[in-house]
């Protein structure tokens, strides 16, 4: 006969039984023959705790970073989690038909879990990956970028006069805010045929504090998962409310999205999702609605942050350095007033400009997280087993002593034209260039008197950390 005694006895003996087989699993791991081989500090064989703080406190970048300082380019930084800063491992990881896929960090941090619903950002089968960017790559031709360069010269225009009139009136200017209000208006332009019109209006919509929700709410969904229940309709934030009111939204702004792009596409105007929508030559459209607009969403998250980031750094790392703002200055003094893109893109000081800001301060510098195929992978001498997480930070690589000379210094050099890599490669080749080229040229056109951008620039990249 049960009694409580014997019902909590019970409990206890689940409970320990539990834990001793956790205990055994993670010993295993934590001295696994091909894992153990791998400096890193010992707590990171046991646990990923470590690094979980650090990417709550948004230092897990800058926590990387110092840990391959001290061990060099392979470190253990969890359990089942290596980060590589080898040149040529990283390119094994990343060469073409690579065997490795995405991790499942990519599904769980969008909460896609099949491909076929999911977007380029989240899907593992390297084959259905290549067949959405095709569909991207179509509508993104030299063309189609050509088409859309009066947009967002017009665009970059306007933002810089905004600018010029916050510096009139208070002899200060928030670039980093106009930046991402000018880059919102260009994805929705280039992604819909439809602007919201933010950077006319000066106020930023709820479409844009709800996107700069998403990366907190994301980190707090994979590093805390036991409170994500709660936190989704039971603890608000400030002036957003709670997580399933952000997300219900999102959702409402995907809708109107793909209305928008068929309105445009029925008026014959090219978008980025022209090739997704039903044409009169197809029988049925190549993806759902409900994916098209999950795609609309991903492409404003991914993009509006990043443009703006990697727009405020380039205004930052002209502005404070005299000599180089000065060469550029003189070297756009060759062009023609109202000088084109393919005027713009054959000058080789500017694009060395805009190179060296991308190294310094790129605006995804956190890793790439990639699964070992399940024959396992041999990296830089170590035997890597199946299964587990590798990836490299670009904010490492990039600050990397045996592959640049003075890793923390600025030094643009004279490049020729970008060679970009094959259309199967890159998304939006030729228009990742587009906007910094013209944005830049035109604010320097305001001949601006101050040697460093005002505003909290290590704030900035702590931020960028956290995203």
């Amino acid at each position: 006969m049960w009694t409580v005694g014997t019902l909590v006895s019970g409990i206890v003996a689940l409970g320990l039984c539990l834990l001793i087989n956790q205990s055994i699993r993670m010993i295993r791991v934590a001295f696994d023959a091909q894992l153990v081989q791998i400096p890193g500090p010992i707590i990171s064989r046991f646990t990923s705790l470590i690094l979980k703080i650090n990417t709550l406190r948004g230092q897990r970048t800058r926590y990387i970073h110092s840990l391959h300082q001290q061990y060099g380019p392979f470190v253990r930084v969890a359990p089942r989690e290596v980060s590589i800063s080898d040149l040529d491992s990283v390119r094994q990881i990343h060469r073409i038909g690579t065997p490795f896929r995405k991790s499942a960090w990519y599904k769980e941090v969008t909460r896609q879990p099949l491909d076929d619903q999911c977007t380029v950002f989240a899907i593992q089968d390297p084959r259905k990956a290549s067949a959405r960017r095709k569909l991207f790559q179509r509508s993104a031709t030299h063309a189609a970028v050509q088409q859309w360069e009066p947009v967002v010269a017009q665009l970059a225009n306007l933002t810089v006069q905004k600018i010029k009139k916050d510096v009139s009136a208070t002899g200060t200017a928030d670039v980093a805010k106009w930046w991402s209000m000018m880059a919102a208006d260009v994805l929705t332009s280039l992604a819909f045929g439809k602007s919201y019109r933010i950077v006319e209006t000066g106020q930023r919509p709820a479409l844009i504090t709800d996107l700069e929700a998403i990366p907190f709410l994301s980190t707090l969904q994979l590093e805390i998962p036991w409170i994500w229940p709660l936190m989704m309709s039971r603890l608000p934030l400030p002036g957003l409310g709670t997580p399933a009111v952000i997300f219900g939204r999102n959702k409402e702004y995907g809708s109107i999205a793909v209305r928008n792009a068929k309105e445009s596409s029925q008026r014959g105007i090219k978008t980025l999702f022209s090739e997704m929508l039903p044409q009169e030559d197809k029988q049925e459209q190549p993806l759902s609605d409900k994916v098209i607009a999950l795609e609309s969403i991903n492409l404003l998250f991914a993009g509006v942050d990043t443009t703006a980031t990697a727009l405020t750094y380039l205004v930052y790392a002209v502005l404070r350095e005299d000599a180089i703002k000065q060469e550029l200055v003189h070297e756009l003094a060759s062009c023609s007033y109202d000088a084109s893109w393919d005027e713009l893109e054959q000058l080789p000081f500017l694009h060395g400009v805009i190179q060296e800001t991308l190294r310094l301060y790129p605006p995804v510098p956190a890793t790439l997280k990639r699964e070992v195929p399940p024959e396992g992978a041999l990296l830089g001498g170590y035997m890597m087993p199946a299964g587990i997480t590798v990836g490299a930070q670009a904010y490492t690589l990039h600050r990397d002593p045996a592959i640049w000379d003075n890793p923390e210094r600025q030094v643009p050099t004279y490049l020729p034209t970008p060679k970009l890599p094959p259309p199967s490669l890159l998304l939006l080749g030729r228009f990742l260039l587009l906007s910094p080229v013209i944005l830049l040229c035109s604010f320097l056109c305001l001949k601006p008197q101050v040697t460093r951008v005002k505003g909290a620039v290590h704030a900035l990249t702590n931020a960028i950390q956290q995203i």
